[in-house]
C-alpha cells in the first residue's frame, strides 16, 4: 500500500485543535476521517471526534500537529493525498476535504444520468440503513456497480439491488440495457440489520 499522506490547512488544524481543547479528557481525544467513494470524483466525506483508545484493529493512527488522526483501511484509499481545510463562505463554516480526482466525470451522458440517479436518490435511501452503491464501470449501455457499508454482507442485498437499484434505473434510464453486480458479498464486515 502506498504510504499514507494528508495535508491539513492551519486554520483546520487550530479549529480541530481548539475542540479538543474544550473537552475533558483531552489526552484520549482524536479524528476519525470518514470518506466514502459515491461515484466516479464524487466523495462523501467527514469527521468524527473519537476516543484514540477506541482505535479498530484496522485503523492507522497518524499524528498531524500535535492532533491523533484515525483513518480504517477503506478510508485511507480515497483520503491519501487530500488536504482537509476549514472554509468560511455564505453557506456557513466547516471542515472541507479536497481529494485528488474528485470532479472527474464519465465521458459517456447515459453513465452521467445514472450516476445523479445514484448520487441524489437512490445512495441517500441505501444510506438510511448504512449501505452504499457506487456506479465503476460504464461500456455501451452496461453498468457495473459495488454496493457496500451496510448491503455489503446482508441478506437482502440482492433484493435491494433487483428490486429496488436495477428497477428504479430501468424506470428512470431505461437506455440502460443490464447492471451487474461487482460486490463481493461475503466481505461484509457489517451488514445491516433490522
Amino acid at each position: 500500500m502506498v504510504p499514507f499522506n494528508l495535508d491539513i490547512t492551519e486554520k483546520a488544524s487550530a479549529e480541530i485543535q481548539a475542540a479538543i481543547a474544550g473537552e475533558s479528557d483531552a489526552s484520549d481525544l482524536g479524528v476519525r476521517l470518514i470518506c466514502i467513494r459515491t461515484g466516479k470524483g464524487r466523495y462523501s466525506c467527514g469527521l468524527d471526534f473519537t476516543r484514540i483508545s477506541r482505535k479498530r484493529h484496522d485503523d492507522l493512527l497518524l499524528l498531524k500537529d500535535g492532533i491523533s488522526l484515525l483513518i480504517n483501511e477503506a478510508n485511507q484509499e480515497h483520503l491519501s493525498g487530500a488536504t482537509l481545510r476549514w472554509v468560511e463562505n455564505d453557506d456557513g463554516e466547516g471542515f472541507k476535504f479536497d481529494i485528488p480526482g474528485e470532479g472527474e466525470r464519465w465521458d459517456d451522458p447515459l453513465a452521467e444520468k445514472l450516476e445523479d440517479l445514484i448520487h441524489d436518490e437512490i445512495g441517500p435511501n441505501l444510506a438510511r440503513h448504512g449501505g452504499t452503491v457506487e456506479l465503476v464501470d460504464f461500456k455501451e449501455t452496461v453498468a457495473s456497480v459495488r454496493m457496500g457499508g451496510g448491503c455489503q454482507g446482508c441478506g437482502d442485498a440482492e433484493m435491494t439491488l433487483r428490486n429496488g437499484i436495477i428497477k428504479r434505473v430501468h424506470e428512470v434510464l431505461p437506455g440502460i440495457s443490464k447492471v451487474v453486480d461487482l460486490t463481493d458479498h461475503e466481505a461484509g464486515k457489517n451488514p445491516w440489520r433490522q
